[in-house]
C-alpha cells in the first residue's frame, strides 16, 4: 500500500527507524516528507533547529499527528491515547 499523500517511500518504502537529530532539519516540510515512508515506526528528531521552536510537549503532539504510522518519537512509546491527542491538537 502506498503512504498517504502518494509516494510509497520509493527506494525507502522498508524504513522503519530514522535517527536523524543534529541534522539542522529546519523546515515542517522535511516532518512531511517522513509522513510519505509507509513504514516509518521510530523517528529520532531532537536538537534540530525545528524542534526549538514550540515546547517539546506541543512539537511531539504535531509530528505523532504528521506521520500515522509512527509507534515511537524520541526514544518515547506512541500510546493510542496520546495519538489522539496528537490529531485533535493538531486540528
Amino acid at each position: 500500500p502506498r503512504a498517504p499523500g502518494g509516494g510509497g517511500g520509493g527506494a525507502f518504502a522498508e524504513l522503519a527507524f530514522l535517527a536523524i537529530a543534529r541534522n539542522n532539519i529546519e523546515g515542517w516540510a522535511s516532518v512531511d516528507a517522513m509522513g510519505r515512508l509507509p513504514k516509518l515506526a521510530e523517528l529520532r528528531l531532537q536538537d534540530n533547529p525545528l524542534t526549538g521552536t514550540m515546547r517539546p510537549g506541543a512539537m511531539r503532539l504535531v509530528v505523532i499527528a504528521k506521520i500515522a504510522t509512527l509507534v515511537g518519537v524520541n526514544g518515547g512509546e506512541v500510546r493510542a491515547r496520546e495519538r489522539v491527542e496528537a490529531e485533535k491538537f493538531y486540528i
